[in-house]
């Protein structure tokens, strides 16, 4: 980004707007604006240019876009908003080439990474080359704003750090995390269902049934010494109270909460 270039937020009863003026050394290459206005990537503010007093001006809408130092400020971001972010960010980036853009023309300042109300990012694209590279100014981003938020996933921290950084490893650490972090949550509903199957297996089984269960082995350890006659209505009591049991301890509250 080049030093002498002015940016300024400006208001107009048609919305809110960030103004670029233009020094007259900066060619800008018009077939990307051309590309711009006419498919308008994902992702991209798309300018309009304008010249006057002979210096050449972009005009980017914000409408209601909140920049990523603002929001940060106001609120703070769960995991899952941290690792949305980012992972819009990367795709944008990674998708730079198949519109013939620069990646590295991409603004990525926080005070410059809008965000929409549903947290969808919104990048200023510099239709122009612009030194540097695109892994370097991501990763200055990120570093400057993300690592400091404790949700930031560490894996993610260490990464960006790394010497042989790059976005499309990046992205690949970032979905690891994702699904780390899913794996987890189902484990937690895992273990809570089964916290509940225990409970209620608690309540459903009190003193008197340990009492019955016992009763039931005594009543089978002195099975063989009864006679025939004996053995036949003892067994057929058995059986009753069994099936009383099974009507008072239903099994489908359990199946229920497995479901």
């Amino acid at each position: 980004m080049q030093p002498c270039l002015k940016i300024k937020m400006i208001k107009e009863t048609s919305g809110r707007y960030l103004e670029l003026v233009l020094p007259p050394e900066i060619e800008i290459a018009e077939h990307q604006l051309e590309m711009l206005w006419r498919q308008t990537p994902p992702g991209i503010l798309v300018p309009e240019k304008y010249v006057r007093n002979l210096k050449v001006q972009l005009l980017y809408p914000l409408n209601n876009y909140l920049s990523l130092a603002d929001y940060l400020e106001q609120a703070l971001l769960s995991k899952e908003e941290l690792l949305n972010i980012s992972e819009n960010l990367v795709e944008i980036l990674l998708a730079a080439k198949n519109y013939l853009l620069y990646a590295s023309s991409f603004y990525l300042v926080k005070e410059y990474v809008f965000l929409t109300s549903e947290l969808e990012v919104k990048l200023l694209y510099l239709p122009w080359q612009v030194l540097g590279e695109v892994n370097q100014n991501f990763q200055r981003l990120l570093v400057s704003t993300f690592t400091r938020e404790i949700d930031f996933p560490q894996n993610l921290k260490t990464y960006l750090f790394e010497p042989t950084f790059n976005l499309k490893d990046f992205l690949k650490e970032l979905r690891k995390s994702r699904f780390w972090q899913v794996e987890n949550e189902c484990l937690q509903v895992s273990e809570k269902k089964v916290e509940q199957m225990e409970s209620l297996v608690k309540k459903k089984f009190p003193r008197k049934l340990m009492l019955f269960v016992l009763w039931q082995l005594l009543f089978l350890f002195w099975l063989p010494w009864f006679k025939n006659l004996s053995f036949c209505l003892l067994f057929l009591l058995l059986v009753i109270l069994n099936l009383l049991f099974c009507k008072l301890f239903s099994v489908k509250r359990i199946s229920d909460i497995l479901k």
